[in-house]
């Protein structure tokens, strides 16, 4: 028979949050500060880094190739 390991005696009890901004709140007082809320943006960073940079560099190439905007218009303007 499996059996799952009961949770340690450390970890909190469930908290129930009253709303987005309670939520907040307690997340700010209990997990660190402003910490809390940017843990992991680092390695978010890093994932989305080599296609951002391919992207933008893919789309500039193919900006400068045409001239311009709207086909070679000005800031997308007609003229007349």
């Amino acid at each position: 028979m499996l059996t799952y390991p009961s949770l340690p005696p450390s970890l909190p009890p469930q908290t129930q949050y009253t709303g987005f901004f309670d939520v907040v709140q307690k997340m700010y007082k209990t997990e660190g500060g402003l910490k809390a809320f940017t843990s992991g943006s680092s390695a978010r960073v890093l994932w989305l880094l080599p296609f951002t940079v391919i992207h933008l560099g893919v789309y500039e190439s193919k900006f400068s190739m045409e001239g311009g905007r709207e086909g070679g218009r000005e800031g997308g303007r007609e003229e007349g």
